[in-house]
């Protein structure tokens, strides 16, 4: 019996060691995160122009600029993630504004475009199974501007291009598994240092050695949607 109980001991312990050490192994082994890597995002709300005017402009022009400085801002952007937490962004944002003014019976109108094409990175937070997430988006691209104006009824045109870099932070709230509501703040920076003006068919490059600055702070909400 004593041997018979000798082996049974060893089927147990050896047993009991197996289960133990694939107990382990399980525990050990990572767990696989599944997540979305294809992200297309809609946002729309305010752009507010930081551009400083000239010291010694009369104060009709800084009024003047001052009505156009907040107003209509939307951009897209389209995100592949290459792990949970991070990606390429490719986007494209616009703002547009708009004025006139008559001066001792001139009058003057501004139909201002502002155009950003951007390439860079998207990054999430790591816990994608959160009902809110934080987000941050990077990218450097191409600034445009686009002035279709007019001055005393002659057709004015300026147009810039420079490089330009975007950054924003949000929170997306999961309103579905693949669908969030998102609120963010951003900024872009584009200063031109060169703009082409043709009014009434002549056209001129005007140079500015410091450069004249229309970068922008955004506050936007949007739907983002996930694949």
């Amino acid at each position: 019996m004593k041997y018979i109980s000798v082996v049974l001991a060893l089927i147990l312990i050896f047993g009991l060691t197996n289960v133990s050490a694939q107990e382990t192994k399980i525990l050990k082994e990572p767990k696989e995160v599944q997540y979305y890597n294809t992200k297309i995002a809609f946002n729309i709300g305010i752009g507010y122009l930081l551009a400083d005017t000239p010291s010694d402009a009369p104060d009709w022009y800084d009024d003047y600029i001052d009505e156009m400085r907040m107003n209509l801002n939307f951009d897209l952007r389209f995100s592949h993630f290459f792990s949970p937490t991070g990606g390429l962004l490719l986007m494209y944002s616009n703002f547009s504004t708009s004025n006139n003014i008559n001066l001792d019976g001139v009058r003057a109108s501004d139909d201002i475009s502002l155009n950003f094409f951007g390439i860079g990175y998207s990054s999430r937070q790591s816990d994608l199974s959160s009902r809110v997430n934080i987000y941050a988006d990077i990218a450097i691209g191409l600034a445009k501007y686009e002035n279709n104006g007019v001055i005393d009824g002659g057709s004015l045109r300026i147009d810039g291009s420079t490089f330009g870099l975007f950054g924003s932070l949000g929170l997306e709230i999961k309103l579905k598994e693949n669908i969030s509501f998102a609120l963010e703040a951003g900024y872009l920076v584009a200063n031109f240092t060169e703009m082409d003006v043709e009014f009434n068919g002549r056209k001129e490059t005007l140079k500015s050695a410091d450069g004249d600055s229309w970068s922008r702070f955004t506050l936007q909400g949007g739907i983002h949607f996930y694949f």
